[in-house]
């Protein structure tokens, strides 16, 4: 990884997560100081792992949740792709 120099700041990785899919996530990512995450959770889902949420609330300025309001096949992966 290239260094950003020193008036720079470090680069930001963007992770998508399609929480669907992916039902665990590791709490240690969030907050790291080159990461912003983007959490898509569906529209039939209700539960949230509590450890998650507890180190997303820790960290908000770097996570974004974003709720979609409509299901169907690949909603998720459509909003990724958008």
């Amino acid at each position: 990884m290239q260094s950003a120099g020193p008036d720079l700041p470090p680069p930001v990785n963007h992770v998508f997560v399609d929480f669907e899919n992916i039902h665990q996530l590791e709490p240690d990512i969030i907050g790291g100081k080159t990461i912003h995450l983007v959490l898509l959770v569906g529209a039939k889902q209700t539960k949230l792992d509590l450890g998650v949420v507890e180190k997303c609330l820790q960290h908000a300025a770097t996570v974004e949740l974003i709720r979609l309001t409509s299901s169907g096949k690949n909603a998720l992966d459509f909003a990724l792709a958008y």
